[in-house]
């Protein structure tokens, strides 16, 4: 199947929560709807995303796709946290990835 792959590197003293799972929307506008459930590689015993895995969302294309290049848009939504600080966040990450449908 097609994924859209996203990766994370954050700085030290951080790290991304896998719980609560993140979750990607993409923009009414866009060709892409998902595919299936997000797959999230995470740390059993912290509950933190495994950085050193990509987070994996399959995707398909509507059938009004034209051919051609396209933008597939959306949000990324997902919660890090500062160890030190102690405070964890929100964030939602807007992503456009251009792809050739065929």
């Amino acid at each position: 199947g097609t994924e859209i792959l996203f990766t994370f590197s954050p700085k030290k003293g951080y790290h991304v929560n896998a719980v609560p799972p993140m979750a990607v929307q993409f923009d009414s506008t866009s060709p892409a709807r998902p595919g299936g459930k997000i797959a999230i590689p995470s740390d059993s015993a912290t509950g933190y995303l495994r950085t050193s895995l990509a987070v994996r969302q399959p995707f398909t294309l509507a059938r009004s796709a034209e051919r051609g290049r396209a933008e597939l848009k959306g949000v990324l939504t997902f919660y890090y946290c500062s160890d030190a600080g102690g405070w964890c966040r929100k964030e939602n990450l807007r992503f456009m990835l251009p792809v050739t449908v065929k």
